[in-house]
């Protein structure tokens, strides 16, 4: 769970993609899962 400052977050998130993590969606399971808040 990514959660924090906009900035931050979007770091954090392209950070993880380059890595090779993926999104959490409700059908497709992934890694990284953000609040949406902003």
């Amino acid at each position: 769970m990514i959660c924090g400052n906009p900035e931050m977050v979007k770091d954090t998130f392209q950070t993880l993609l380059d890595m090779g993590y993926a999104m959490h969606r409700n059908r497709i399971p992934g890694q990284i899962m953000m609040e949406n808040g902003f």
